[in-house]
């Protein structure tokens, strides 16, 4: 999945870029949005309140056992082969999905992996796209993730960051499956050409 720790880096439009090449390739795709400062592509694809609503339950679970197909939102123009899974309404920039309506919900993490799990079962593929937060949900995704895309922007000073920040959170880590970087990719949004130069 795509990933960022830096807004506005392109890591949602990189993930839904994937998604709809892969579905229009005859390919059926499951795009998670756990993006919590900008639920750009819950927006985007018009998901409703009442599949928003639907994620909330499922995380106040702790799970999503069941209500995978449920929470699915299909994008018509796409032959059925493109589905969205939102952000719940309501959302906080603190962790991902931590907002008032889901106080107290069991952790995120196991929402996440239970949602991960059944849509590998029904779709080809699944895309997430990751918050710049870092909460659980995003911890919780790595863990489940086959490949990453680190997007990032290509001035030294994102890139710096990005990285520096990547390395502590991965010394700090104490689970193997989180950042296991043999699957990483790194993927540089060549917008200013600094790093290129």
């Amino acid at each position: 999945f795509p990933s960022h720790d830096k807004g506005g880096v392109g890591a949602s439009t990189v993930s839904l870029s994937l998604a709809a090449c892969w579905a229009r390739h005859g390919l059926s795709v499951a795009l998670i949005d756990l993006d919590d400062f900008s639920p750009m592509i819950t927006n985007w694809a018009g998901v409703s309140s009442s599949k928003r609503k639907l994620v909330v339950e499922a995380i106040k679970l702790g799970n999503a056992d069941g209500k995978v197909a449920e929470l699915a939102h299909p994008l018509t123009q796409y032959n059925d082969l493109l589905y969205i899974i939102a952000q719940p309404e309501n959302y906080a920039e603190s962790f991902h999905f931590k907002a008032d309506i889901i106080d107290g919900a069991p952790s995120c993490s196991s929402y996440v992996s239970s949602l991960v799990r059944g849509l590998q079962e029904i779709f080809d593929l699944v895309v997430i796209d990751t918050g710049r937060s870092w909460g659980v949900a995003t911890l919780a995704a790595l863990s489940c993730s086959d490949k990453v895309c680190f997007v990032i922007d290509d001035d030294r000073v994102s890139l710096s960051t990005s990285l520096e920040n990547l390395a502590r959170l991965y010394r700090e880590s104490d689970d193997d499956g989180e950042f296991d970087l043999r699957k990483w990719s790194l993927v540089l949004n060549a917008h200013t050409g600094y790093v290129l130069i």
